[in-house]
């Protein structure tokens, strides 16, 4: 569906953006992002407001690793970074409102309240970490030494706690993903020259057959566990 490339590459473009040295995972991870958000919008329109995020914050990864090169006055750079984590902030904004939305869609209310909380932990997190660049401009680093410290462990927390709702996301909503207006089948304009249509027609029954069938196997087995735990509470009992 996407969510598994979304999950790599957001690891590579936040959680390594924490390492204390920079190596261009970012980008990459970037791409990524902008790929899986790009296979997305075919399950639920909203994810397509996430791109143009996406692709600003890979266009200023990029600006901000070219600069990195040169002789670059900090104020430059801590501008760039300033915008960088403005876009970065939107882009949650709209992914995991997508997200929670696609996980009502789809009954997993769980998943939706998940993204709901995880939405708020990361948007506080922006939100200062914008609030300290902009500080750093006037303040010496000796006076909010202690609140890029903290910001530093916060976003290590929130970061940790994204990948898991990705995870997540990974692992049920291809399960749980039935209803009519989140249809896990693929999604594609029907040609008008007749046999590249009989050839989309002959593309979309395998992959709705395949899917039915993944589905129905996943569903089976997932009810096997959940008979197996209410057995195990019911002998603690």
């Amino acid at each position: 569906m996407g969510f598994g490339i979304l999950l790599i590459g957001y690891f590579l473009a936040f959680a390594t953006a924490l390492a204390k040295y920079y190596f261009f995972a970012d980008i990459i991870g970037g791409v990524m992002i902008g790929y899986a958000l790009t296979k997305l919008s075919r399950y639920s329109e909203k994810f397509k407001k996430c791109l143009p995020w996406a692709m600003l914050f890979f266009a200023l990864c990029c600006v901000a690793a070219t600069l990195s090169l040169f002789n670059t006055p900090d104020s430059v750079l801590t501008a760039v970074s300033t915008i960088r984590f403005g876009s970065i902030l939107a882009l949650h904004v709209y992914m995991f409102k997508a997200l929670e939305d696609m996980a009502r869609g789809a009954d997993d209310m769980t998943l939706a309240h998940k993204a709901k909380r995880n939405l708020v932990i990361i948007s506080v997190y922006y939100s200062l970490y914008i609030i300290y660049m902009i500080l750093s401009f006037f303040v010496k680093y000796e006076t909010i030494g202690m609140l890029s410290i903290f910001l530093y462990f916060y976003g290590l927390v929130a970061i940790v706690m994204n990948l898991f709702l990705l995870h997540s996301a990974y692992c049920r909503l291809y399960i749980e993903g039935t209803s009519e207006q989140f249809s896990p089948y693929p999604v594609f304009k029907r040609s008008k020259i007749g046999w590249i249509r009989n050839i989309q027609d002959k593309y979309y029954n395998s992959q709705k057959k395949a899917f039915d069938e993944n589905y129905s196997l996943m569903r089976k087995s997932k009810e096997i566990l959940d008979e197996k735990r209410k057995n195990k509470k019911k002998k603690k009992r």
